[in-house]
């Protein structure tokens, strides 16, 4: 019996070592804040990551205490010649072709590639002038379009904080226009920007302020090019900010940093092509030269990119003579203002696109930008790695193409997005039936305020509301304290609330006459109340504790 009991306390023993050291799936799942317990946990329409999927991963396959990375590391790019769109794997150094998503005969050019809020990719494709929209969760591509204006001859795009996508086109009789997709009603909005400039092609980016930056560039001594234009879609209101320097005749790319600086490639015709490298400060509304980077070469409205190590980098070729050609990596350092730059290996590499990966390495699409005799380099995606300043050929991304003509890899909105912050004000102490003046404010680090919302009385009603400013009034008729509180809404959809207290009291009364004592009415409580001169004959015990009223003290004696 007591080995019996000895088995039994062994096999009892094992069993709670078992359950200890291997716990079931369930118990696990209820542990990992990666795998939610039931479908209706999961928030769909994730901004940061893009997706959301009911699908639980195994326990090997997420370990429990690492975060899961909200980066798609995944490389798009766009060729010319036939307007295929591919895909490069970092992981595995794979090409996958995707096929031409807007076939146009005899050939077809992916002129630029974007990647939304909502983590799809967009592209715009010449001839055919059409958005078309690469959903990487289910693989499919969708176009969207032909963009309306008959005479559009290429372009570029960029993704809004907004979540809006914004092109610009290039029409013949002499238009820089921008046009908006929204991707939440499938519409288009032409003419954002409608700015007369000779034949040209407005290079887009996004400023950390939310703000789209269109570069206008053209040929020698046209109207109006070299620009900088300036919508704001908070406002919807466009502004010519003028040339960089005099003496530019077009812009041909740009790039916006975190610190909110846009710099900018232009070009000086008047000799050769001199190119420049500038800055724009929209805090100071100031450009700055920051260099010359070739007295004569060229700069492809792709060929630009910001670095995660704050530096600038730049794809150009620069013209030695009418055979020979220099193709250069040039790379500023925002922090030193220093300029240098780097031949591109392997040679003979023309950079067309540039782009920066989250790992901070630079991918640089490569081709030639003519066709002899239907010999054509590869397609060669290079790739620059900043830390051991070394390029790695990854080797020809779609055979039979001329060049690679976009990049595209998730970056800046592959992060979480920042809430934003709502300041209703100082306290304020006001007279009731007057004017209260309410000045609140909304800021946020990623974006901007869409939204201003007042809740006057603090019941969480909001009374009013508006979508270009958090300044209003208000009249209070009755006495009492109050939380008048604003909500500010980004244009993530993200929200935060401030409130002011407001206390509302009955304007002082400067004449009493003591026959009017049985008439009680909204008045005093102590004699501080009153005016100079005058007491406060209350009394407490008066039903609903109504106020007294303010006499003159010797009117009182009698």
């Amino acid at each position: 019996m007591k080995n019996k009991r000895k088995i039994l306390l062994v096999i009892l023993t094992l069993l709670l070592i078992m359950v200890i050291a291997f716990p079931t799936p369930t118990v696990l799942a209820k542990k990992s804040s990666h795998m939610p317990a039931t479908e209706s946990d999961i928030t769909i329409g994730n901004v940061a990551s893009g997706y959301a999927h009911f699908n639980k991963p195994s326990c090997d396959q997420i370990p429990i205490d690492e975060p899961r990375s909200n980066h798609n590391d995944m490389v798009y790019g766009g060729t010319a010649i036939h307007g295929h769109f591919f895909t490069f794997d970092p992981t595995t150094d794979t090409f996958t072709d995707k096929g031409i998503p807007v076939p146009h005969d005899p050939f077809q050019t992916i002129v630029d590639l974007t990647i939304g809020k909502d983590g799809k990719v967009y592209g715009l494709s010449y001839q055919e002038n059409t958005l078309f929209i690469y959903d990487p969760a289910t693989d499919t591509t969708l176009t969207r379009g032909p963009i309306s204006d008959p005479q559009l001859t290429g372009g570029t795009l960029t993704a809004g904080l907004d979540g809006r996508i914004y092109g610009s086109i290039s029409t013949l009789v002499g238009s820089l226009k921008v046009f908006m997709y929204n991707p939440a009603t499938n519409t288009f909005r032409q003419n954002v920007i409608d700015f007369f400039v000779e034949s040209t092609i407005g290079e887009l980016t996004t400023g950390s302020d939310g703000k789209i930056y269109a570069g206008a560039r053209s040929g020698r001594q046209a109207v109006n090019s070299g620009h900088l234009v300036i919508y704001d879609p908070a406002s919807d209101k466009a502004s010519d900010k003028g040339k960089p320097f005099p003496f530019i005749d077009g812009i041909w790319a740009l790039t916006a940093t975190d610190s909110g600086i846009i710099y900018g490639v232009a070009v000086d015709y008047s000799t050769t092509d001199i190119v420049y490298l500038f800055s724009y400060d929209p805090a100071t509304d100031t450009f700055t030269n920051r260099g010359t980077l070739m007295n004569n070469g060229i700069v492809w409205h792709n060929a630009m990119t910001t670095g995660n190590d704050d530096f600038i980098y730049i794809g150009g070729s620069e013209i030695r003579s009418s055979t020979i050609l220099i193709h250069k990596l040039f790379i500023y350092d925002t922090r030193t203002s220093t300029l240098s730059s780097k031949e591109i290996q392997p040679i003979d590499k023309r950079p067309f696109a540039l782009a920066t990966a989250p790992d901070g390495k630079i991918y640089i699409g490569t081709g030639t930008s003519t066709d002899t005799g239907g010999v054509r380099s590869p397609t060669d995606l290079i790739v620059y790695d900043p830390v051991t300043q070394s390029f790695t050929s990854k080797g020809d991304a779609v055979a039979g193409e001329l060049y690679i003509s976009a990049l595209a890899i998730n970056d800046i909105f592959s992060s979480s997005t920042t809430t934003p912050t709502a300041d209703a004000g100082l306290d304020q102490t006001v007279l009731v039936n007057e004017i209260v003046n309410l000045n609140g404010q909304g800021t946020d680090p990623d974006g901007f305020i869409t939204l201003y919302e007042w809740d006057f009385e603090g019941d969480g009603i909001y009374d009013w509301s508006s979508t270009t400013s958090g300044v209003t009034n208000h009249v209070y008729t009755l006495v009492g304290i109050y939380d008048a509180t604003l909500r500010v809404t980004d244009n993530d959809g993200l929200q935060d609330t401030d409130f002011a207290i407001i206390n509302a009291i009955e304007k002082e009364e400067t004449q009493c006459n003591p026959r009017d004592l049985p008439s009680w009415y909204k008045g005093c409580y102590q004699n501080s109340d009153c005016c100079p001169g005058w007491i406060c004959l209350y009394m407490p015990n008066l039903p609903d504790n109504k106020p007294g009223k303010c006499i003159l003290a010797n009117e009182f004696d009698n």
